[in-house]
């Protein structure tokens, strides 16, 4: 089984995964986006926010299930929002983070909670 290290020896600095949904506006190139970058926890990915110009930071924290991460995002239901989720080891989507926009903010619902143990014998 492989091991995790706790920490990245080398943290990428473009996003590992992103979504990205333009505003309809003539007048200015608006658009809504939601990135996922590396930190130097393994298992943390800061998430960086846009719409229009109203722009928010947060903190994905995946489960350790015994290998590398997977981080992930899908579109969500409405014309700006996202899943911001994690593939897992049997390559299925499981949903974290809905990022939506209301009434012009951005808004981070936590969708479910996951936690994750190795064994070894």
């Amino acid at each position: 089984m492989e091991r995790v290290p706790m920490y990245r020896s080398i943290v990428k600095k473009d996003p590992v995964a992103e979504y990205e949904k333009k505003v309809d506006n003539n007048l200015n190139d608006w658009k809504f986006s939601v990135k996922l970058y590396e930190t130097s926890k393994t298992f943390y990915y800061l998430i960086i926010m846009q719409y229009e110009e109203v722009r928010g930071e947060d903190t994905l924290r995946l489960p350790n299930l015994g290998s590398s991460p997977k981080p992930a995002i899908v579109p969500g239901k409405e014309r700006f929002s996202c899943i911001v989720g994690f593939m897992d080891i049997q390559n299925q989507f499981n949903d974290y983070k809905l990022i939506s926009v209301e009434n012009g903010n951005l808004k981070v619902t936590t969708l479910k909670h996951y936690t994750g143990a190795v064994y070894t014998k």
